[in-house]
């Protein structure tokens, strides 16, 4: 017999909080949701809370998969209070319990009793389909024992068949009203069938119904999480804690909403209490895994994953994450090893949103999949989106009537900016200057911060530059769609993609007529409702777009603006620059460099690099700690494999300034690049410090963004086409016989800065203004998106 309560984890945890024992946390503000359809007025009068969560939240908002919680037998029934159960205790309870009236116990319904317990036993050894016929067959016989259609409904549930499980509960409902358990599963059935308003309005009824029953309210602290208010949610967490203290997974979801709120050390505290109580607790040793890796303890982050797999092998969220930690620190043959059963769980439920949300695209983007297999996920991950952002709309009363305006003649044409990153960050660092460039009076831009104001000065310049500047970092998903639409945006720009602090269900709700991605996230989004992607003819050409789901909207030149030009001199002055004594570096040897993320780093290119230094005998590796985990492993596999000198590697830490760094950059004599995913921001950074780079592009676009860069600053003949050209130039490059060549590619680099498109942020703006104004001018045709060729439009085609 099963009483099936699924609770959501997500990463986080803190100690004790609030009023002591007992005592009640003041009231949250009174929510207000309809009935779901089909149920009558007069029975249910009053909204009702919520339950343990079946939802999954979108891993960058904390989420993680649910967990079920079920009695045992028939006689686990007694340890629920009269209050949740509907029903007082003792026989009379276990009588009414088995049947819908209490008649005594008769060979008929011992016999009931005996079908329902070995439909129990069948479904405890996986027979599902022989536990559902069992109890069908008990139902038969009597169809008011309450205990079968129960039994019945949670194999359903736990299935995943959640509108047969909703039919039944509905049934069970009509025959016990005060029975707070079948309104939680309710809740919990429907959300399996995507419908948060439903879920929420029996979850509101449960604790209506059993006000000192925390399960309800941790529930509905999850949903009201999901639909974005915060505050409503982490006051129902507190209750349910506050009537349960030892309540493991109210504390494992709590967390999740601290991790999402910045609040790490205490969501780890919360984690931490969690596993005290249940150390079995999967969910909570995955969430403590996602503080720990969003604290760069990576180290820890992976015991954490490795101790929830454990305990739950079929677990593709703690999977995808420890794959992602032992990427960053180049455990290469762990990561690869668990790659396929990842993809295989995948794909065995595609529509699970725990499956669905467990590899972030962004991650996926340094793994060595198929094409095929990068656009799946990302596909499968866009599916995840909607159908959250369709919760969202249900659970708000319905979807908004959204209004689009067509670009009119005379008129400036509106561009709305979102990001997260509107701060310290490298996009930031890139973008700073540019959104001021734009022509306005042409354009009225429209800028939505999705993170508060650090105080940096990149986010100044950002504020300065954009004439209509919203902080819309406390907004729901529809508050930010309804300001969209208030301004009538004609293009909205989504400069995150999938990438940490998105908001991506504002763009699945389609507030603006033209939605395009840009610069966050290099690869296809996936998603039906990403028109265009604005990229180039090296980084996506023609051949590709087979590749995207988006239209490809193709710049002249490189696609990744920079704002070096503005930034950074064309020349620091001799004093200013770093030394190789002060970075640690030998002033007699060739040093190679990559100043990339270690997460970049694969088998593949490392085992080229190897060969490169056994080649360049007099030669050292230049490589950036971090994170610090990954030095140990490398100069480890340098050695044991490929013979090196783990003193061959060496390894800057990265707390430093980025004007400190542009400094040291130039102490590098030649630099390396990353194949499955290049170098991004920190080509542009070598690049204007002068030092060239080998890069080799693959096929998809992370891999082929410095050949766009160097295809721009006008140095193709440091962009190989094979493994073997990428080594043999840098051994030639790295030889005494090539110190002179070498010199010549850096006298190129640096003269190049300044008069050719790469470093030209002015004319980048320019150029991005007449794709969109093409953009705009095709849906004012009634014309659907298309790809487009900066090169095949002329000034007609920029007007409305």
């Amino acid at each position: 017999f099963f009483r099936c309560v699924l609770v959501l984890s997500n990463q986080m945890s803190f100690n004790r909080f609030g009023p002591s024992p007992g005592a009640w946390l003041p009231p949250p503000p009174p929510l207000h949701f309809a009935p779901p359809h089909g149920v009558h007025g007069d029975l249910y009068h009053h909204p009702a809370p919520i339950d343990y969560a079946y939802c999954s939240k979108l891993p960058q908002y904390g989420f993680n998969p649910h967990v079920i919680f079920k009695p045992t037998s028939i006689q686990h029934i007694e340890s629920f209070p009269q209050d949740v159960v509907g029903y007082p205790p003792g026989p009379a309870r276990h009588a009414s319990c088995a049947r819908g009236n209490a008649n005594g116990f008769n060979a008929s319904r011992h016999a009931v009793d005996a079908i329902v317990e070995r439909a129990q036993a069948l479904q405890t050894q996986g027979q599902t389909e022989a536990a559902i016929k069992e109890c069908k067959a008990a139902i038969a016989l009597d169809p008011t024992h309450l205990l079968a259609r129960e039994m019945l409904a949670y194999v359903y549930q736990e299935r995943g068949d959640a509108a047969q499980a909703y039919e039944l509960f509905v049934q069970l409902h009509t025959m016990n009203p005060q029975n707070a358990l079948y309104l939680a599963n309710l809740g919990i059935a429907s959300q399996g069938l995507n419908r948060l308003d439903k879920a929420i309005f029996w979850y509101q009824k449960a604790i209506e119904t059993s006000p000192t029953y925390p399960v309800p309210y941790s529930n509905l602290a999850n949903c009201l999480k999901l639909v974005d208010r915060l505050t409503d949610a982490e006051w129902h967490y507190k209750r349910a804690i506050e009537l349960d203290d030892n309540f493991a997974d109210a504390r494992s979801n709590y967390g999740n909403l601290l991790k999402e709120s910045e609040r790490t050390d205490e969501a780890i505290l919360q984690y931490q209490k969690a596993l005290e109580i249940e150390p079995t607790h999967a969910n909570a040793w995955s969430n403590l895994g996602g503080s720990y890796k969003d604290s760069a303890r990576v180290v820890e982050a992976i015991s954490a994953y490795r101790k929830a797999l454990a305990l739950r092998p079929h677990f593709p969220v703690a999977m995808a994450n420890l794959v992602h930690c032992l990427t960053t620190v180049c455990d290469w043959p762990a990561r690869d090893g668990m790659l396929k059963p990842l993809m295989d769980m995948l794909r065995e439920k595609l529509r699970d949103d725990d499956y669905s949300h467990a590899i972030q695209p962004h991650h996926a983007l340094v793994y060595p999949l198929s094409n095929e297999s990068q656009i799946f996920i990302a596909k499968t991950f866009a599916d995840g989106v909607t159908r959250m952002a369709d919760s969202m709309v249900l659970a708000a009363g319905g979807a908004p009537q959204m209004r689009y305006s067509k670009w009119a003649h005379g008129e400036r044409l509106r561009i709305g900016y979102m990001s997260s990153d509107f701060g310290n960050h490298p996009l930031s660092q890139l973008m700073q200057n540019f959104f001021g460039m734009h022509n306005q009076s042409q354009f009225h831009i429209f800028g939505f911060a999705l993170s508060p104001n650090d105080g940096t000065n990149a986010r100044k310049l950002i504020e300065a530059g954009i004439e209509t500047f919203y902080d819309v970092h406390d907004k729901t998903t529809l508050e930010i769609c309804n300001l969209i639409q208030t301004h009538q945006i004609h293009i909205m720009v989504d400069l995150n993609g999938y990438t940490k602090g998105s908001r991506t269900e504002v763009f699945a709700l389609r507030p603006a007529p033209i939605q395009v991605q840009y610069m966050g996230y290099a690869g296809t989004m996936g998603a039906s409702f990403i028109d265009y992607l604005i990229s180039d003819h090296v980084t996506s050409p023609q051949d590709h777009f087979e590749l995207y789901t988006e239209k490809i909207a193709q710049m002249p030149h490189s696609y990744f603006v920079n704002d070096h030009k503005q930034t950074y001199p064309p020349h620091f002055d001799s004093k200013e620059l770093a030394t190789r004594e002060s970075l640690g570096l030998p002033t007699d040897k060739f040093v190679f460099a990559c100043f990339n993320q270690l997460y970049k780093i694969d088998a593949s290119i490392f085992h080229v690099w190897a060969s490169i230094l056994n080649r360049t005998a007099n030669s050292v590796l230049w490589l950036l700690q971090f994170p610090p985990a990954g030095e140990a492993i490398l100069r480890k596999t340098a050695e044991e494999k490929y013979g090196i000198k783990p003193e061959r590697l060496i390894f800057t830490p990265v707390a430093f300034e980025k004007d400190e760094y542009m400094r040291f950059i130039a102490c590098a004599d030649l630099v390396l690049d990353t194949l499955q995913y290049n170098g991004h921001t920190s080509s542009c950074d070598v690049l204007w410090a002068g030092v060239p780079i080998v890069t080799l592009p693959l096929q998809h676009m992370a891999s082929r963004v410095c050949a766009s860069l160097l295809t721009a600053l006008e140095c193709p003949e440091l962009i190989c086409q094979t493994a073997e050209q990428y080594e043999e130039m840098a051994v030639r490059l790295g030889s005494p016989a090539g110190q002179q060549e070498l010199m010549q590619l850096r006298e190129k680099v640096i003269n190049n800065r300044m008069s050719t498109p790469l470093f030209d942020t002015e004319q980048w703006t320019r150029d991005v203004e007449r794709l969109f104004m093409h953009m705009a001018r095709r849906y004012a045709n009634g014309l659907p998106p298309d790809h487009i060729s900066f090169f095949d439009l002329d000034a007609a085609h920029c007007q409305p």
